[in-house]
C-alpha cells in the first residue's frame, strides 16, 4: 500500500525499499553541476497545473508505484528550488504533489501553492530517508486532504550498534492558509528524525482536522510554532508533538480565531517524554466550538510552560473544558473591578503556578477564572508597580471562582 494514503498517525510507514536512479540521470547531474558550478538552479522546475492528466506521473516504483495522479517534478530526481502551483478549475486531481522528491537526499527550498483544485496529499518536500528544510506550501484557496510542509519518512536503517548513519529530519518548513478547505496540517513531519522549526500559519479558511507544527514519529518536535489569526480549527491544535519522545519550545499563538477541541502547547509521548519550555497565547476574541482543554504540555513529565492570555475575551458556546499543565499565567490588558472572569472552564489547576497580572490603569481586584473544580495549592500572583506604588495581590477563592485581590504595600 502506499504509505502516502495512510492517515497522519500511521503515515510513511511502508516498508518500500529504494531503486537507485538509472545511471544516465547521476551522470546528467554531473555534467550540469561541473558547467554549471552548482546543480540546484539548473535542475529547479517552474510548473503550474491547470488540471490535464498528461501533466501528471506515476510514483517512483519504490513508493508502489501504479498509477496514482501525481504532480512532481520530472523524474523525481530535482530536489531543490521547485515551484509548484496548483491553479484549475475542471480537470483531473493529482493524489499527491511534491514540491521536491529525494530517496535517500536532502530536499530544500521547494515551493507549492493552491490556488484552486482538488488534491489529496500534499507536500512541500519529501525525502524517504534524508533531510527535509525550508519548504513551503501556500493554500490560497480549493480542498485538500493532507498537507505537509515537510516530510522526512523513513530515516536510515538501524545498524548493529542500534544506531542510525543518518536519521532524516524535517526543519523550518512552513505552511501557510489564507482560504480554502484543508483536512489535516503538519508544518514539518519526521519519522526517525527530529521536527524543528516549522511553523503552520492560518489566517482563514477551514481546517477540520487537526494543525500540528511539527510532528515526529520517535525523534523530539522543538521549536515549532502554529500561529492562527482568523479561520477555524474545527478540532485540535498541538504546537509541537512527538509521538515517543519529548515536545519542548513549541508555541501556539491564537488571535480572533476558532477552535474546537484543544490547544496544546507540545505533546510529547504519554510514558517517556517531556513536555517543557512550551507556550500558548490567546488574544482577542477566541471562539471555542467544543469542550476546549487547553493545556501548557502533555506527556510523561511536563514542566516549564506557559499561558498567556492578552487582552483575552472567551466567545462561542462551547466552553473551556481543562486548563492546566502551566508553571506561569500572564494576563495583559486587565481592567479593576471586572465583573466577568476572563477566563471560564470547567476543570482548572493552578497549583505550584506563578501568575503576572498588567492592567490598563491602575491596579484593583479583577475576576480572573471561574470553573467547577479549582486547584489552587501554593499558587501566588506577583505584585504589580503603579505609580511608583506596589500592589500586591492573591488568590482568593470566592465560591467557584479565583479573584485576584489587592492590597497596597502587600
Amino acid at each position: 500500500m502506499n504509505s502516502m494514503l495512510l492517515p497522519r498517525r500511521l503515515l510513511f510507514s511502508s516498508h518500500a525499499h529504494f531503486i537507485s536512479n538509472p545511471l544516465r540521470g547521476m551522470l546528467v547531474a554531473c555534467f550540469v553541476s561541473f558547467a554549471c558550478g552548482t546543480i540546484s538552479p539548473a535542475l529547479a522546475e517552474d510548473i503550474t497545473y491547470r488540471g490535464s492528466s498528461g501533466d501528471l506521473q506515476d510514483p517512483p516504483a519504490y513508493l508502489g508505484g501504479g498509477s496514482k495522479n501525481t504532480l512532481a517534478p520530472a523524474g523525481y530526481t530535482r530536489i531543490t528550488n521547485n515551484t509548484i502551483t496548483i491553479d484549475y478549475s475542471s480537470g483531473t486531481d493529482p493524489e499527491n504533489v511534491w514540491g521536491g522528491y529525494s530517496a535517500n537526499g536532502s530536499v530544500t527550498s521547494n515551493r507549492v501553492t493552491l490556488q484552486n483544485g482538488k488534491v489529496k496529499n500534499l507536500h512541500g518536500g519529501y525525502s524517504n530517508r534524508g533531510n527535509v528544510t525550508n519548504n513551503t506550501v501556500t493554500i490560497n484557496g480549493g480542498i485538500v486532504d493532507m498537507v505537509t510542509g515537510g516530510t522526512s519518512d523513513r530515516g536510515s536503517a538501524v545498524g548493529v550498534s542500534g544506531k542510525s548513519s543518518n536519521r532524516g529530519s524535517a526543519t523550518n518548513n512552513t505552511v501557510s492558509i489564507s482560504d480554502g478547505i484543508v483536512d489535516m496540517v503538519t508544518g514539518g513531519y519526521s519519522r526517525e528524525g527530529t521536527a524543528t522549526g516549522n511553523t503552520v500559519t492560518i489566517s482563514g479558511g477551514t481546517v477540520h482536522g487537526d494543525v500540528d507544527g511539527g510532528f515526529s514519529m520517535h525523534g523530539n518536535a522543538t521549536g515549532n510554532a502554529v500561529i492562527i489569526s482568523g479561520g477555524a480549527v474545527r478540532s485540535g491544535v498541538d504546537g509541537g508533538f512527538s509521538m515517543h519522545n519529548s515536545a519542548t519550545a513549541n508555541t501556539v499563538t491564537l488571535k480572533n480565531a476558532s477552535v474546537g477541541k484543544k490547544i496544546v502547547g507540545g505533546a510529547g509521548a504519554r510514558k517517556a517524554g517531556a513536555a517543557t519550555g512550551n507556550t500558548v497565547t490567546l488574544s482577542g476574541e477566541i471562539t471555542f466550538v467544543l469542550s476546549t482543554d487547553i493545556l501548557g504540555g502533555r506527556g510523561a513529565t511536563v514542566s516549564d510552560n506557559t499561558l498567556n492570555l492578552v487582552r483575552f475575551k472567551q466567545m462561542g458556546a462551547g466552553r473551556v473544558g481543562r486548563v492546566g499543565n502551566f508553571d506561569r499565567l500572564h494576563f495583559s490588558g486587565l481592567k479593576a473591578g471586572q465583573t466577568n472572569a476572563v477566563l471560564t472552564a470547567a476543570d482548572v489547576n493552578l497549583d505550584n503556578s506563578r501568575t503576572t497580572l498588567q492592567f490598563d490603569g491602575k491596579p484593583g481586584t479583577v475576576r480572573l477564572i471561574e470553573a467547577r473544580n479549582l486547584r489552587t495549592v501554593n499558587a501566588r500572583i506577583d505584585p504589580v508597580e503603579y505609580g511608583g506604588v506596589r500592589y500586591g495581590f492573591h488568590w482568593d477563592s470566592n465560591g467557584n471562582a479565583v479573584v485576584g485581590n489587592s492590597g497596597v504595600g502587600e
